[in-house]
């Protein structure tokens, strides 16, 4: 894979290509007949996103990722990709992390945003309804959570809704930090 340029410009389209191309990739060497050929193309694969990730949280980027929502969220989708034991016999399990991430990646709305007292929180993960009529739902920074405490405005801007102040709700997922998002 091409090395991943680093700019405070990077697209959405070109994060959303370079996800894509994972994906593709993973799938093709999950394809492969050679099982210890596949585990090769697999480390090679492997070894390149966890290069990006480790280039985008180094010092001189923190700025740029700061700033640059796409990048911001790859870096996020890194995160999501958790490997097991390096071994033919987990090679499927590691190359599905890449669509386990996809998914988060496509989940995650890149243009909603939890508002504490106006001000927008970035570290707070909103994910798009799934159907129109569910709620968004969202899993909190800890800032969130303690402007949640201290009973401050919260509010939710998302495409093509009005800003509007909310609740948030601990969802009924057994211990996980998802909160649903209910409109006041």
């Amino acid at each position: 894979m091409e090395e991943l340029i680093i700019r405070a410009d990077v697209t959405w389209s070109e994060i959303d290509e370079r996800v894509n191309k994972i994906s593709e990739l993973a799938h093709t060497i999950n394809d492969m007949p050679d099982r210890k050929e596949a585990l090769a193309h697999f480390r090679v694969l492997r070894d390149s996103v966890k290069d990006d990730m480790h280039r985008l949280g180094l010092a001189r980027n923190a700025d740029i990722l700061r700033n640059c929502d796409p990048l911001r969220y790859y870096h996020s989708y890194g995160d999501h990709i958790h490997y097991t034991k390096f071994n033919v016999e987990n090679l499927n399990w590691n190359l599905d992390e890449f669509d386990e991430a996809k998914m988060w990646y496509e989940g995650a709305d890149p243009r909603a945003y939890i508002l504490i007292e106006g001000v927008v929180d970035k570290k707070t993960t909103v994910f798009k309804p799934a159907k129109p009529m569910n709620p968004y739902s969202v899993v909190p920074s800890n800032a969130v959570i303690q402007a949640l405490a201290a009973g401050k405005r919260i509010q939710l801007q998302a495409p093509n809704l009005k800003t509007t102040n909310v609740t948030l709700s601990p969802a009924n997922t057994g211990g996980s930090r998802l909160f649903v998002v209910e409109f006041n």
